[in-house]
């Protein structure tokens, strides 16, 4: 009796475990070659300048230039907002409404920071021509099978960036 008990556990873990191989297989198929935009598709909007021809980085380079100037304090603000949300968790007594209200705060940043990417990239695409502006969309891109950089963002499309930190 003891031992049978004991196949029929080790039958069911070897079902679960086939199951979830097979899942994680049936998972990976599906998405593999999908390309759509990344969640926030500024993201991969602005790497591309760097494979711009070098005109046209000089071109651009103002409009790139303002962007970062204005999304430092923005990112400022979520890092102060996740350092509220830390403390808040790591508090004792715990106080569910210092977490709400970090969160509330961090929600608040992030929504400033999307929208003046957004602004920037609207800003962007309007100097692009039709060629670059498709190029901007294929580097936008987001292919969760698509190896990706040490920031966890995935690569452009094409070959890597001249200059400082390229070939």
């Amino acid at each position: 009796m003891r031992s049978s008990k004991g196949l029929v556990i080790a039958l069911g873990l070897s079902l679960a475990l086939n199951l979830a191989l097979i899942g994680f297989v049936a998972g990976r198929a599906s998405v593999a070659g999908m390309k759509h935009l990344a969640p926030d598709p500024s993201l991969g909007a602005f790497r591309l300048v760097h494979q711009l021809p070098e005109a046209r980085r000089d071109a651009l380079r103002p409009l790139i230039r303002e962007h970062f100037r204005g999304i430092r304090p923005k990112l400022q603000q979520l890092h102060a907002a996740q350092t509220k949300i830390r403390e808040a968790l790591d508090s004792e007594p715990y106080a569910p409404a210092e977490l709400e209200r970090a969160l509330g705060e961090f929600r608040t940043a992030l929504l400033a920071s999307q929208e003046h990417s957004h602004r920037a990239l609207i800003r962007l695409a309007s100097e692009m021509s039709p060629d670059e502006r498709q190029q901007m969309m294929a580097a936008m891109a987001w292919n969760p099978g698509r190896r990706q950089n040490s920031s966890g963002h995935p690569h452009p499309p094409g070959p890597p960036p001249e200059g400082p930190h390229g070939p």
